[in-house]
C-alpha cells in the first residue's frame, strides 16, 4: 500500500472501530482528537499498517508481547514506544467486530449493569464494550506490564560510553569461525 497520512495513527488516535460501507466491505472508523476519520482498511489492519511503519507487524508486536509477559491471548501491541502509543485489542483481532482501544487515552472504565464496561477516553467520549469488566481490565494491566518491560528492557540495553583499555585482533580461522586475539593494533591511516 502506498504511504497516505490519513493512515497514520497519532498519538491523539483513541479508538479504532469496525464499520462497513454501503457495499458490506469492512472498513475502520477512528477517533483522532474529537474528529472521526473512515479509512478503507480493516481495524486490525490499520494497526499492522501502522507497525510496519515502526519496523515491524502486528504478527511481530505480538510475539514479542508474549515473548516479555508470557502467553496468552489478544496481547497488546506497541505502535511507539517513544510517544507511549499501546493499544489493545477487546476482542480477537482475527474477528471483524475487533475494536482497539489506545490504553493513555483510557480515563477510566467501569462495569455497566449490563455485564459488558463502560470506559470513558480523555477527551470526553464514552463507549461501551460488550466484553466484561474482568476481561477490560486484565487486558489493561498486561497493557501496562508490557510498557514496564519495553521501559526496562531499554534501560537495560542502554550502557554508558566506556572507556576502551583492551584492543583485540578478529582473524578467520579455518571455515566460518573468527577468532579474537588481544595486543595492540595499528592506527587507522
Amino acid at each position: 500500500m502506498t504511504y497516505n497520512k490519513k493512515l497514520i495513527l497519532t498519538t491523539e488516535a483513541s479508538i479504532i472501530l469496525p464499520h462497513y460501507s454501503d457495499n458490506g466491505e469492512l472498513h475502520s472508523k477512528y477517533m483522532d482528537g474529537d474528529n472521526y476519520r473512515l479509512v478503507p482498511m480493516k481495524p486490525t489492519d490499520l494497526i499492522d499498517l501502522n507497525l510496519r511503519m515502526a519496523g515491524t507487524s502486528l504478527k511481530g508486536a505480538v510475539e514479542c508481547a508474549r515473548n516479555l509477559l508470557g502467553s496468552g491471548t489478544m496481547a497488546p501491541v506497541v505502535i511507539s514506544k517513544k510517544h507511549a502509543m499501546y493499544w489493545i485489542p477487546v476482542t480477537s483481532s482475527k474477528l471483524p467486530e475487533c475494536i482497539w482501544i489506545a490504553v493513555g487515552h483510557v480515563r477510566k472504565y467501569v462495569a455497566s449493569q449490563r455485564g459488558g464496561v463502560r470506559v470513558y477516553l480523555k477527551n470526553g467520549s464514552v463507549v461501551n464494550l460488550t466484553c466484561s469488566y474482568y476481561t477490560f481490565h486484565n487486558r489493561m494491566l498486561r497493557a501496562y506490564s508490557l510498557r514496564c518491560q519495553i521501559e526496562s528492557h531499554a534501560e537495560e540495553v542502554r550502557k554508558a560510553d566506556g572507556i576502551y583499555e583492551k584492543t583485540y585482533m578478529i582473524c578467520k580461522e579455518a571455515g566460518v569461525n573468527y577468532d579474537w586475539k588481544e595486543g595492540k593494533t595499528r592506527e587507522p591511516n
